[in-house]
């Protein structure tokens, strides 16, 4: 072979080499670039990932932050039952304390005429026990009978009458005493 044709292939070979390393560096510079934007796409990975755990940590607390606040929610939600129920009970007793209490009132009027007439005919007992005293003789027995009878007609009505009223007084006093009860309980059902 001859200086000439070894030149030449020395030449393709350098030429080839050049070529082959420039394609090489072409490579290497792709791969390079190819190595940053893999770097940047895991930083930017790393980033989402620490940006998903916040997010995901936030998304806890304020699920826990909703959960108690549905708790609570519910719970004064069974508070305004509970105080509902407890407003319809209080309704329901002043009903009945009023009912009660027109009872006692309708009661009281009926003994109040009822002493009322008493009280009348003690008086007009009273009269006619005067009347007779002037008119009739103390000597005639069918006057004093009849006097003797009133008075003591008299004395069963004021009888009567005091009954009436030690019976009203103990009314009086048992139904300050069940008053008293009354508000007892209803100060502990606004308390509860």
């Amino acid at each position: 072979m001859s200086l000439l044709c070894w030149e030449k292939k020395q030449e393709f070979k350098y030429k080839d080499l050049l070529q082959h390393a420039s394609g090489v560096e072409k490579l290497s510079s792709e791969l390079e670039e190819k190595k940053r934007k893999l770097d940047s796409w895991s930083r930017d990975l790393n980033k989402r990932e620490a940006l998903t755990d916040q997010e995901k940590k936030k998304l806890e607390e304020d699920n826990k932050k909703k959960d108690l606040r549905n708790e609570s929610l519910l719970l004064a939600s069974k508070e305004k039952k509970i105080a509902h129920e407890s407003v319809l009970r209080l309704v329901e007793e002043q009903k009945r304390e009023k009912e009660e209490a027109y009872n006692k009132i309708l009661q009281l009027e009926k003994q109040l005429d009822a002493k009322q007439k008493l009280e009348m005919e003690i008086e007009e007992l009273k009269g006619k026990l005067q009347v007779m005293k002037h008119l009739g003789d103390e000597d005639d027995a069918a006057v004093q009978n009849k006097t003797e009878e009133m008075n003591d007609e008299l004395q069963e009505k004021v009888d009567n009458l005091e009954n009436m009223e030690a019976m009203n007084q103990i009314l009086v006093v048992k139904e300050r005493q069940s008053n008293d009860e009354l508000q007892e309980a209803r100060k502990e059902l606004i308390i509860v």
